[in-house]
């Protein structure tokens, strides 16, 4: 659709600077952002972060049924319990990686 039209809208300079980093931050024109927001067709978190952590979640439940399976035969060892640490460990990112996105989509300083 050709854009013949132009508007001018006074905003703050907070304001402005928040819509000046979130479209750099999904490397498209300011215009373009807010026209998407606008519109409803703008994900405010990186898809392809979005992607990588559900993977991420995907494989540890994977790890963590295969632990269980392992449980439920009494097969384990400490190799099992350091793995399982691990598995903890790595979900304790993974909220902490979510939150920090959730923070960012909510207009947070992420």
């Amino acid at each position: 659709m050709k854009k013949n039209m132009e508007r001018h809208y006074r905003i703050d300079e907070v304001t402005a600077e928040r819509i000046k980093e979130r479209a750099r931050y999904l490397s498209i024109s300011e215009s373009e952002y807010v026209r998407r927001l606008i519109m409803s067709d703008l994900s405010p978190v990186d898809p392809k972060a979005m992607k990588e952590i559900v993977r991420h979640i995907a494989a540890i439940g994977n790890n963590i049924n295969q632990i269980a399976h392992v449980a439920n035969m009494m097969l384990f060892d400490r190799c099992d319990l350091e793995r399982i640490d691990e598995f903890r460990m790595e979900l304790i990112e993974l909220k902490k990686e979510v939150l920090r996105l959730i923070k960012k989509m909510e207009g947070g300083d992420g």
